[in-house]
């Protein structure tokens, strides 16, 4: 049944991308393709390229969670970044380990930011990987002691990335 719903959604979604009209911005317009929360879906891949090529997309960014687990046996899975065709801009969720980045940064054409800013078509984007590993979708995450804001990863994170802007040339 959830195959079969999965299939249905798919289908539904080629149907409706193919359908909309064609987008004419003007020369100088930089086409970014956002993604998220891929978590291995089988799809993913092919629905990234045709929308890649039909809008003639000029990189993807991907905000994390691109699999579930963060295993070495999910490694595999990123090696289609590099059939896109366009930079593959990646910031780690929390299910992405640290092993999967690697993978990621180890396609052609992708790019990890980590605490980092790189520029596509004039615009400059800054990510910071999700300071929290927590595949098991039963953990409730750390926070830290909310009267202690150093303690708290994600404040801490946020803080790093905001200097590392702050120092950016772009």
């Amino acid at each position: 049944d959830q195959l079969q719903q999965i299939v249905s959604n798919v289908s539904r979604i080629y149907t409706t991308v193919s359908a909309l009209p064609v987008y004419e911005p003007a020369g100088n317009t930089t086409r970014i393709l956002h993604v998220s929360d891929l978590h291995l879906n089988p799809t993913a891949w092919g629905l990234i390229r045709t929308v890649v090529q039909q809008f003639e997309i000029d990189a993807v960014l991907d905000t994390g969670d691109i699999v579930d687990w963060g295993s070495t046996a999910e490694e595999s899975y990123v090696s289609e970044i590099s059939s896109i065709g366009v930079p593959y801009i990646y910031v780690r969720g929390n299910h992405d380990s640290a092993a999967i980045e690697a993978a990621v940064a180890r396609q052609q054409n992708a790019r990890v930011l980590d605490n980092s800013v790189t520029s596509v078509g004039g615009l400059t984007i800054a990510g910071i990987g999700d300071p929290q590993f927590t595949p098991d979708k039963n953990e409730t995450p750390q926070v830290g002691n909310a009267d202690e804001p150093s303690s708290n990863p994600l404040l801490v994170s946020g803080e790093q990335l905001a200097a590392t802007i702050r120092k950016s040339p772009a």
